[in-house]
């Protein structure tokens, strides 16, 4: 793999975040010292990489090695930041008298947006700095000096959740002289075994708390591929996996099938649970967005399902054509020049469904910056109170954390059709731009010939999905039948 660095003025992130702040231009802080220290490094380090042409293997590991130190070094002062801005931040509120609740209150949203991640995996990091801070000095100095990984110390946090500062210390002496050398999963055994020694009862009700969480996900995996992940307790899940595991084992001894046995439990898993008689036949109930040109089979432009991933244009067309599977699609427009969802307003307060359904399928996930989870709930991006229409540029999906986020005092949201930008309390802006709802669908061609029509034995009853100009009919009109 060839890695490119682009120049400073392309970000090479979909989430871009404007940093511009108001500062005073005479007076120079420790801060901006290190800002300006960050970006000459950086910009240092990206220079003299794309001259470097290496002779020698031993060279290169050395490189690596170095390079991994400098991530965890990287991955201790981002810790380190953290943890004082949290505390930056809980001063000031205390001082302008929020109540001791809601202090902190979309902290972890903003330190999302800066590391561009989800909210989920922001509030995360800041738990996680607030633990090494406070109660694990020796795992935030071994990350500081390159030696605990930011993914081991966030094993450590989660796996000492609700022992007491005391025990955590201690946990934290016990562990210290192995921080660089032992992986995230051995970590988590050994800070499991203290804790568990140490405080047994906190580490009971812990493991009963947990089991409230349990939820399925799904996410995309690679082409034509998408993940179903399961969390369960631990002996639900090694119960579901060791039934699957023997029933394939049992359809391979007696030789009449060919599948491994990786194979055999995932379509057991889809047979079991979607009631079909083989696991191919999934009837098309979920939505699949796809060109009448990719249907037809004049262009292989991929399909997509919303909010898990996209699907090769060969295995789209065996899906809908499968005798099995029930298919009813819909008409939907683009605009030719960009791909975009196409769709008119609505005087109403709340989102008409067709309406609804169009943003669902622009975003699908959530479209705060950096946040690749489901989307929840939809809402006017500038607020229907503060004249915010009830329209397609307007609308926006978002999941059920980042929509209460927006909601929070100095947060603000503005979207068009092309993009969402983000502005934080602190006056940081992060902008995401609306992809194609089709991706890698070639626009260089806004009118082309329409297909032929399939034959009437084809077994294919829909509607295809068509691109027209941007004065398309209006999807809401009574004229017709329904878009949706």
């Amino acid at each position: 793999m060839t890695a490119q660095f682009p120049p400073p003025t392309q970000p090479a992130h979909p989430v871009q975040p404007d940093h511009s702040a108001p500062a005073d231009q005479d007076t120079v802080t420790p801060a901006a010292e290190l800002l300006d220290a960050f970006h000459n490094t950086g910009d240092q380090l990206r220079d003299q990489l794309v001259t470097l042409s290496l002779t020698d293997q031993a060279d290169a590991i050395d490189l690596l090695a170095a390079a991994e130190d400098l991530t965890r070094t990287l991955d201790g002062i981002k810790a380190t930041l953290t943890a004082q801005l949290s505390t930056l931040r809980i001063e000031a509120e205390t001082a302008d008298n929020i109540p001791a609740l809601r202090r902190g209150s979309g902290l972890g949203a903003e330190i999302a947006l800066a590391r561009r991640v989800d909210h989920r995996t922001g509030a995360k990091l800041l738990r996680a700095a607030r633990t090494l801070a406070d109660s694990l000095p020796q795992a935030l100095a071994s990350m500081t000096n390159g030696g605990l990984s930011e993914a081991a110390a966030l094993t450590l946090v989660r796996d000492t959740q609700g022992v007491d500062a005391d025990h955590r210390r201690t946990i934290d002496q016990h562990l210290a002289g192995d921080y660089a050398t032992l992986t995230p999963a051995e970590l988590g055994q050994r800070a499991q075994a203290h804790a568990q020694r140490l405080d047994p009862e906190t580490m009971d009700r812990q493991a009963s708390t947990n089991r409230t969480k349990r939820n399925v996900k799904t996410g995309p995996a690679g082409p034509g591929m998408g993940t179903l992940n399961a969390y369960l307790p631990a002996e639900q899940a090694a119960a579901c996996h060791a039934t699957l595991q023997r029933d394939a084992r049992r359809m391979i001894r007696t030789g009449e099938d060919t599948r491994s046995e990786e194979q055999l439990i995932a379509d057991l898993l889809v047979e079991r649970l979607t009631g079909q008689s083989s696991a191919p036949a999934i009837p098309v109930q979920v939505k699949l967005v796809m060109t009448d040109r990719t249907l037809f089979g004049t262009d292989d432009t991929v399909a997509r399902i919303p909010g898990v991933g996209t699907l090769p244009a060969y295995i789209a067309r065996q899906w809908v054509a499968n005798p099995e599977a029930n298919v009813l699609l819909n008409r939907l427009f683009t605009a030719p020049q960009t791909g975009h969802l196409v769709a008119m307003e609505s005087s109403a307060r709340l989102f008409p469904p067709g309406l609804k359904e169009l943003i669902r399928l622009r975003d699908d996930l959530c479209r705060t910056p950096g946040c690749e989870n489901p989307i929840h709930e939809l809402d006017h991006a500038t607020r229907f109170a503060d004249g915010g229409p009830t329209s397609f540029a307007n609308g926006q999906g978002l999941c059920r954390v980042c929509n209460q986020t927006k909601e929070k005092k100095h947060w603000k949201h503005h979207s068009t059709v092309a993009d969402m930008t983000v502005e934080t309390p602190t006056g940081h802006r992060y902008r995401r731009p609306t992809p194609p709802v089709l991706p890698g669908l070639d626009l260089s061609d806004p009118d082309p010939p329409a297909p032929d029509p399939p034959a009437p034995d084809t077994l294919i009853p829909l509607e295809a999905i068509e691109h027209g100009p941007d004065d398309v009919p209006d999807p809401f009109s009574t004229d017709g039948p329904p878009p949706f």
